[in-house]
C-alpha cells in the first residue's frame, strides 16, 4: 500500500482509477495545471487550453511514473456540464485491454480535440441553440506507452452530450453509455431498440463500437420521457449481454419477474449485444424523489449485479446480514438476471467528491468514499477529521455467492536466497479442491502447502481453487518468487598489457563489499604492470571469488622477405601485422599491402600498440639475356616438334614467342 500526490501548480482532478496485471495503477482525470507531469514521447506533453483530459500510468509501488500525457483542444475537456448531481462534472472512465492499451470514456468542449483520421465523427457539434455552451462525448485510445493516439471520435449532437461508461468485449470492439442531448445524436442505428430521443434534456445511451473506432454498429436510446443518464455499463462474463445502470427522473419499468423498487430513481437494465433486445429492466434503491446518485456498477462472474449510490433515502430495503442499517451510502446486491435481493446494506454517511468507482468482479465490494465521522470512529480507521474524512472499507463474506475465488499470500520473503522455504497461506472463497504448481516441477493437492525452492531463479508459483458446485467451477491466481543463488562473478581474460594500463571490473549486482588482492576494496581497478589479481565480493547469498592473469604479449615480428627480381609478373609486398594500427611505407603508401612500383630499395613502419617495427625488401633488375637455340631440326610436316619458351636461371622469360623460317631442299621436308 502506498500513498502519492500527482499534478501540477493549478487544479488537478482523478475521475476514475484501474490496475492492470501487475497492480500498476492507471489514472484518467483533469488538469487545469500547466505543468502537470508529463513523460517522454507522450502525445501531448504541454497542455492544449482551458482545463485538458490528463492520463497517467503509475508502479505498483507509487515510486515511478511510467507514462503520463495531457489529451485535449484549446477549450474545456474532460468536465462535464451536463450531469445533476453533485460530482457529475468529474464523471467518465478509463478502461485497459489485455495488451495495456488505454480506453477513455469523456466529454469535450473543444473543436480541436485530438481526433484521428477515419473516426466515426471527426467534426464537433456545436448547440443547435446559440449562446449556450456545446459538449459533445468523447471516447479515445492510446497506445500501452501513450506514445501513440490509435483512435480518438467525438460522438455528439446538436444537444449537450456525454460519454460516461465503457467496456471492451472479447472480440475488441467497443460499448459505451451516456447522457445524449438531441435527437440527432450519431451513435443511434436503426436497427437499436429505441431509436427516438424523448424530448427531455437528456435521454440514456448504449453504443456498440467498431474496435478500430470507425464504425457505430449497434445503439439505441433508454430513457422514460424525463431526465435520465446512463452513468456505467458492463458486459456479462458470457458477453451475450450488456447491463446499464442510471439515473431517471421519470417512471422506469420493470420487467416481470424481476425485484424492484417501483418509482425508484435509480434504473438497471439488461440487452442484448445488438442492443435491439432488452433482456430485463428494473428500479433499484427507494422511493425518495432525487435521492440515490449511482457510484458503482458491475455483473460478477456468475451473474450477480453489484450497485452502490450515494445519498440514499431512508426506509431502503436491507438484508438481514447488512453491515449498518441507516447512513447515506447505499450497497445493493441483485440475484442473476435480477430476480430478487441477495444483499443491501447502508453504510456511513455523507457523499462521494465525484469520480467513477469500481466493484471486484470476483465478488468483493471495495471502494474509497469521502465519509462520515460513524466510519472513521470504527477501530481499525488509521485516522478522522471533525466532518469526515477519505475512507477506504471492504465488505467480503458479508454476503456469499456461489463463485470460487484463488488467492495467495504469505509471510515469508518472496525475494531471497536459494534454498529457500515458503509456508503458502491459501486464502481462497468457495474452494473444495485445490492444485499447486510451484514452477520447479513439483505439485501439490494440499490446502496449505510448504514448498523449498532449492535453485535460484523466478518460480510463477500457479493455485487452482476448484469447487464443481460453484458457477465458475474453479478460479486461478499466481505469486511470483524470485530466488538468487551466490551470484556469478568472471573476470575474463588472460590479458595482456605491454603499455598503459587495464581496466579489471568485479561489479556484481547485490554486492555489498569488494576486496582486491591489491587492498581496493571498489568494484573495479586498474593496473598498470603484468601479474595475478583477484577479488573477493560478498552478497547477501555468499561470497565469490574470482582470479585472472596480466601478462606482457610476445613481441611481434615483421618480415617481408625478398629479395625479389622485377620481371613482368607483378610483385607484392606484404606487412600484414597482427595487431597493426598502422603502415608507412617509404613512398607514402598506408596499406599494409603493396605492389613494387620500380626497382629499388622498400621500407615499411609497422606500429603497434607494444612496439614499433621496420623492414626493407629489395627489388632487383633481371639479369642480362642470352638465348641459344642449339642445333638446326629438320622436321617432316607428319613430325610434331614442340618449341618450349626460354626463360634464364632465375625464373624471367624472355623467349615466348617464334617465327618459321623455310627453306627447300631436296632431301629434307622443311629448315627451321
Amino acid at each position: 500500500m502506498f500513498g502519492t500526490y500527482i499534478g501540477g501548480g493549478s487544479g488537478d482532478y482523478p475521475h476514475s482509477l484501474i490496475t492492470n496485471s501487475d497492480n500498476e495503477i492507471y489514472v484518467y482525470g483533469s488538469s487545469e495545471s500547466n505543468n502537470y507531469p508529463t513523460t517522454d514521447n507522450s502525445i501531448m506533453d504541454i497542455p492544449g487550453g482551458g482545463t485538458d483530459i490528463v492520463v497517467s500510468h503509475i508502479s505498483n509501488d507509487g515510486g515511478t511514473l511510467l507514462a503520463s500525457t495531457y489529451i485535449g483542444g484549446s477549450n474545456e475537456d474532460g468536465r462535464n456540464i451536463i450531469g445533476p448531481n453533485y460530482g457529475d462534472t468529474y464523471r467518465g472512465e478509463i478502461m485497459l485491454d489485455a495488451a495495456n492499451n488505454v480506453y477513455i470514456a469523456s466529454c469535450t468542449q473543444s473543436n480541436n480535440f485530438p481526433i484521428t483520421e477515419g473516426a466515426f465523427q471527426t467534426t464537433f457539434n456545436p448547440l443547435a441553440t446559440p449562446g449556450l455552451i456545446a459538449q459533445d462525448g468523447v471516447v479515445f485510445k492510446l497506445s500501452a506507452d501513450f506514445n501513440a493516439l490509435i483512435f480518438s471520435t467525438y460522438l455528439g449532437g446538436d444537444g449537450s452530450d456525454m460519454v460516461y461508461g465503457i467496456r471492451i468485449a472479447d472480440d475488441g470492439s467497443i460499448y459505451v453509455c451516456g447522457g445524449a442531448g438531441d435527437d440527432n445524436f450519431p451513435a443511434i442505428t436503426p436497427d437499436g431498440l429505441f431509436t427516438d430521443h424523448s424530448g427531455a434534456n437528456f435521454d440514456g445511451f448504449v453504443s456498440h463500437l467498431s474496435a478500430d473506432g470507425t464504425t457505430v454498429l449497434h445503439g439505441t436510446f433508454w430513457g422514460s420521457g424525463n431526465d435520465d443518464q446512463a452513468y456505467f455499463i458492463d458486459l456479462d462474463r458470457n458477453n451475450d449481454r450488456v447491463l446499464i445502470y442510471g439515473q431517471s427522473f421519470g417512471a422506469m419499468p420493470i420487467s416481470s419477474g424481476a425485484w424492484g423498487v417501483e418509482g425508484s430513481a435509480l434504473f438497471i437494465g439488461a440487452f442484448s449485444m445488438a442492443l435491439d433486445f432488452p433482456i430485463y429492466n428494473t428500479t433499484v434503491g427507494g422511493v425518495d424523489f432525487n435521492t440515490g446518485v449511482p457510484v458503482a456498477f458491475l455483473i460478477d462472474q456468475c451473474g450477480y449485479i453489484y450497485f452502490s449510490c450515494y445519498n440514499a433515502g431512508g426506509g431502503w430495503e436491507l438484508t438481514p446480514d447488512a453491515v449498518f442499517s441507516t447512513g447515506g451510502f447505499y450497497v445493493g446486491v441483485l440475484e442473476p438476471d435480477a430476480v430478487g435481493l441477495h444483499y443491501a446494506t447502508y453504510y456511513t454517511s455523507n457523499h462521494v467528491d465525484g469520480g467513477t468507482s469500481r466493484f471486484d468482479k470476483r465478488g468483493i465490494v471495495s471502494s474509497g468514499r469521502l465519509l462520515g465521522r460513524r466510519f472513521c470512529h470504527q477501530p481499525r480507521c488509521m485516522g478522522n477529521r471533525p466532518n469526515g474524512c477519505l475512507g477506504y472499507w471492504r465488505i467480503q463474506n458479508k454476503f456469499q455467492t456461489p463463485l470460487v475465488i484463488a488467492d495467495i499470500s504469505t509471510e515469508d520473503p518472496i525475494i531471497a536466497c536459494a534454498p529457500h522455504t515458503i509456508n503458502f497461506d491459501n486464502q481462497s472463497i468457495n474452494a473444495t479442491t485445490y492444485f499447486w504448481d510451484f514452477g520447479d516441477g513439483i505439485t501439490s493437492s494440499d490446502s496449505l502447502p510448504t514448498h523449498t525452492f532449492s535453485n535460484a531463479g523466478s518460480y510463477n508459483v500457479m493455485l487452482i481453487a476448484a469447487n464443481p458446485e460453484s458457477c465458475n467451477l474453479a478460479d486461478t491466481t499466481y505469486m511470483t518468487i524470485t530466488l538468487t543463488g551466490a551470484a556469478g562473478l568472471e573476470l575474463g581474460g588472460p590479458y595482456e598489457l605491454c603499455s598503459g594500463t587495464l581496466l579489471l571490473d568485479a561489479t556484481t549486482a547485490g554486492a555489498t563489499a569488494y576486496l582486491w588482492s591489491t587492498g581496493e576494496t571498489i568494484p573495479s581497478i586498474t593496473v598498470s604492470t603484468t601479474g595475478t589479481y583477484g577479488v573477493s565480493v560478498t552478497t547477501d547469498c555468499g561470497i565469490v571469488s574470482d582470479l585472472v592473469v596480466v601478462d606482457a604479449p610476445l613481441p611481434p615480428t615483421l618480415d617481408l622477405g625478398g629479395p625479389y627480381v622485377a620481371c613482368e609478373a607483378p610483385i607484392l609486398l606484404n606487412a600484414t601485422t597482427a595487431g597493426a594500427t598502422a603502415y608507412l611505407w617509404n613512398n607514402g603508401a598506408t596499406e599494409a599491402t603493396i605492389p613494387f612500383a620500380a626497382v629499388g630499395a622498400y621500407s615499411v613502419t609497422v606500429t603497434t600498440p607494444c612496439a614499433t617495427l621496420t623492414d626493407e625488401a629489395t627489388v632487383l633488375p633481371p639479369p642480362p639475356l642470352s638465348v641459344d637455340l642449339g642445333d638446326d631440326w629438320f622436321v617432316c610436316s607428319t613430325t610434331p616438334l614442340v618449341l618450349s619458351n626460354l626463360t634464364d636461371d632465375v625464373g624471367c622469360i624472355f623467349v615466348e614467342q617464334w617465327q618459321p623460317r623455310i627453306e627447300h631442299c631436296p632431301h629434307c621436308c622443311g629448315y627451321v
